[in-house]
Order: C-alpha cells, then sequence, then structure tokens
C-alpha cells in the first residue's frame, strides 16, 4: 500500500476509535497530525468523527483546514461541499 493509503486507513481507524470513545480517539489523531501535518484526509476523518458526536464547531474547523489542504480535487471539492453545508445546517438552527 503506498504511504498516503496507510495514512488514510489509519485516519479511518482513529475516526472509528473516535466515535466509541473519544478521548482515545483524539489521542490517535494527535499523533496522526504530529507525524503528518500538512495531510488533509486525517484533519477531514476527525471533522466526520466530531460531526457524529455533535460537536459542529469543530467539525467546521477541521473540515476548512481539509478543504486547504486536500491536494486532489476530488476530495477537496467533497471537504468544500460538506464543509458549505455545515454551515448552512448551523444556519438554520
Amino acid at each position: 500500500m503506498s504511504k498516503w493509503r496507510n495514512i488514510w486507513h489509519d485516519a479511518v481507524d482513529a475516526n472509528s476509535e473516535m466515535m466509541n470513545d473519544t478521548d482515545s480517539g483524539l489521542i490517535e489523531f494527535y499523533q496522526l497530525l504530529k507525524d503528518h501535518p500538512d495531510d488533509g484526509m486525517i484533519y477531514y476523518e476527525r471533522a466526520e468523527a466530531y460531526e457524529y458526536l455533535g460537536q459542529k464547531t469543530e467539525a467546521l474547523k477541521d473540515y476548512q483546514i481539509a478543504k486547504d489542504k486536500l491536494p486532489r480535487a476530488k476530495w477537496n471539492k467533497l471537504a468544500e461541499l460538506v464543509f458549505a453545508d455545515s454551515i448552512i445546517q448551523n444556519s438554520l438552527k
């Protein structure tokens, strides 16, 4: 597996962990971001976990960072759309 796929796989694992045990998942994300601070997919996966946990403000922050860091147009656009949708949903509340 390529390096970016390994990082993505680890980010997905951290996402699942955070949804089940927030503190433990946050520790996994902390280590991933310490090792790979410019990887947008880590921020994207953490944003999804925050959103699942109802922490919309934190999710929005991470979606914005993911959008700015993701190099592939497909993922960048997805992060941008999720970010925009989250802003709209928050403004309706």
